[in-house]
């Protein structure tokens, strides 16, 4: 996150990924996009919270599925839909994985 740029996002975002297995705790994050910067922020108060499993974490992460496409596909939830928006930009991949496996 160090030095990717993250655009014009100026917000607090804390993200809450359920664990992978039953009874595995949650992972929580607290992200301040300013500057388009990103800085982890645990003390933060945030604008919205994003909560996901590992494989919608996962697909965010690697560029397979945008935050609104699993917004749409209910596999993400948002406290605020305003940033709905905004938080596909600061996800957004500009190309999506490739394979060149022959199927």
């Amino acid at each position: 996150m160090k030095d990717r740029p993250f655009g014009n996002a100026g917000f607090t975002l804390r993200l809450i990924v359920a664990g992978a297995a039953p009874g595995e705790a949650d992972e929580d994050i607290t992200v301040t996009f300013a500057g388009g910067m990103a800085a982890e922020d645990d003390g933060a108060r945030a604008d919205v919270e994003v909560h996901t499993d590992i494989s919608g974490f996962t697909a965010l992460f690697c560029g397979s599925a945008s935050f609104d496409e699993l917004y749409r596909m209910r596999c993400a939830e948002i406290s605020d839909e305003a940033f709905v928006g905004a938080v596909t930009d600061v996800f957004r991949c500009a190309d999506r994985p490739k394979t060149i496996t022959y199927f």
